[in-house]
Formats: structure tokens, C-alpha cells, sequence
């Protein structure tokens, strides 16, 4: 079954009914959130829990490490990390650095689709984190975590399309799934993991260029830049001489063109951020 209408219907009635198929959160993340639910936990009680998935310690040491968060003091274990950056900060880098554990499979066709989507999403969480830094009342942690989730509803498309062959190996019909219902799919999947409302909003709104929910810049704007970055020089459905179509540039205060993203000191650390995520 390839028609897209047909497959698109066949989704959105197991997600009306809860049968479609949603990735959870890797241990370490729900651990950490689950602690720091209480309000007596401690900086020993949250580095243990980092500590027991050493791939995440070293990944969270060179994100603290680099020159995003500026310490003048090397860090040199996860205990120092967390009494640098606190505990909303480390709770959203473990949930960003956990969720590349979710993008593998044994099935080579699978397997490059979630690399392809785990790259890209890697690329925008790397460019929305400098766009943070310029941004008054965001966070560069959130604004990594925005960008890893963005897309998150790809994941269960991807698992369902697994179990139709005629569908994983159409690649024509696989873009169009994706265009037709990962935002829908995708603020459905971090409703149900609790994500905060701002960050379900990235999720169901980031391809809209018409976004204005707020005054204000917030995590959406970012994200709809950062996507836009991201696809620069590439392929994509909005052609770059129609960028200054969304109102987002203006209220993150950054011009419709590639002067930001072809800045050397913006590529610089977003190729950092980047290298690490992918890692």
C-alpha cells in the first residue's frame, strides 16, 4: 500500500486509537527527570544517575566544555557539571544527548533513515543553540532540545512504514508521509513523553511559516529558522528567496538570508555543537 492518502488515513486512525507504534524516553532521561521531581535530591544523587551511562558523561563533559557555556574552569566530571549548569540545564542535555539511542535499527534501510533524520535534526539543535545566544529569555539547553525533538514524529512513521515494504523502499512516499503528518504525529509523541507546551508547539509548528503565537520570540520562531538554516543550499519545500515569508527572522531579530549562516564565527560553533550530537 503506497497511496498516500490511504496510508495517511491508516496512521492517523491507529493514532486515534492508540495503536501507532511511540518511541519512549531512553532510561537515563526518565531517571533524571524522575528525580528531580523531588525537591530534596541532591548533586551526588543526580551525577550518579548521569555516571551510569558513560557514553552520555563524556558527550555532557565536551558540551559543557565547549565554548556554548564559556567556563573559565575546566570541567572535569559530571558532579562539577552539574553544580555549573544546575538542574533544568542538566535534565534538558541528558534528554537531548540520550535521544540518539532511539535513531538505530538492524534494518539497513531503516537504519539510514533514522540517520538521515538524526542528522538533520542534529543540525538544527546545533544552529538553534547559537540563535539562543542571541535571544533574551531563552536558553541554549532548551534551544538543543527543541531542535533534537522538532521532528520527533518521523520516528513513529519510520517504524510503521518498516512493516510495508512497498512503503519503506518508496522514497518519494516516505517524504511525502513525513511532509503529511510528522508535526501532527510528532506533538502527539511528546505530549505523551509530558514534554513542556513550548516544546510541543515546536513539534506541530515548526514547518508553519505564518507561526505567531506570541510577541515574543519563543522556542517555535528558533526552530523555524534553524530548520530553515539547516535545509540552506539544499532541497526543501520553501525556496530560500521566500525565507522573509515568516515572521519568525523578525522577532528572533536575524535578516531573511544566508548572512548567518554562512558567518564564520556562527559556523564555527555551530560545527562544535554539531560534532558532538552526531558523535
Amino acid at each position: 500500500m503506497t497511496n498516500p492518502e490511504q496510508i495517511k488515513e491508516s496512521v492517523l486512525e491507529e493514532l486515534r486509537c492508540n495503536r501507532l507504534q511511540l518511541p519512549t524516553l531512553p532510561e537515563v532521561a526518565l531517571h533524571i527527570r524522575d528525580a528531580l521531581k523531588n525537591e530534596d535530591v541532591d548533586l551526588t544523587s543526580v551525577a550518579k544517575i548521569v555516571t551510569k551511562d558513560p557514553a552520555i558523561c563524556t558527550k555532557l563533559l565536551q558540551v559543557v566544555n565547549s565554548p556554548l557555556y564559556r567556563s573559565n574552569t575546566p570541567i572535569d566530571n559530571i558532579k562539577m557539571a552539574v553544580a555549573r549548569l544546575g538542574y533544568s540545564q542538566i535534565k534538558n542535555l541528558v534528554c537531548s544527548l540520550a535521544l540518539k539511542q532511539m535513531y538505530q535499527s538492524t534494518c539497513p534501510i531503516v537504519n539510514q533513515l533514522l540517520h538521515d533524520c538524526w542528522d538533520h535534526s542534529a543540525r538544527v539543535a546545533a544552529i538553534a543553540s547559537v540563535i539562543a545566544e542571541k535571544v533574551r529569555g531563552l536558553s541554549t539547553d532548551q534551544a538543543i532540545l527543541a531542535g533534537l525533538v522538532h521532528d520527533i514524529g518521523k520516528l513513529p512513521l519510520i517504524l510503521h512504514a518498516e512493516k510495508i515494504p512497498s512503503l519503506i523502499n518508496d522514497a518519494g512516499a516516505m517524504r511525502t508521509l513525513f511532509m503529511s503528518l510528522h508535526t501532527d504525529v510528532g506533538s502527539h509523541v511528546l505530549t505523551n513523553w509530558n514534554f513542556p507546551d513550548e516544546l510541543i508547539c515546536v513539534a506541530k509548528h515548526h514547518e508553519n511559516l505564518s507561526y505567531r503565537l506570541n510577541r515574543t520570540a519563543d522556542y517555535t520562531d528558533i526552530i523555524i529558522v534553524a530548520n530553515l538554516f539547516a535545509h540552506y543550499g539544499h532541497e526543501h519545500f520553501v525556496e530560500e528567496q521566500d525565507w522573509w515569508r515568516s515572521l519568525a527572522f523578525e522577532r528572533i531579530n536575524i535578516s531573511a538570508d544566508e548572512k548567518f549562516i554562512t558567518d564564520q564565527d556562527n559556523l564555527t560553533a555551530i560545527a562544535n555543537i554539531e560534532r558532538i550530537l552526531k558523535s
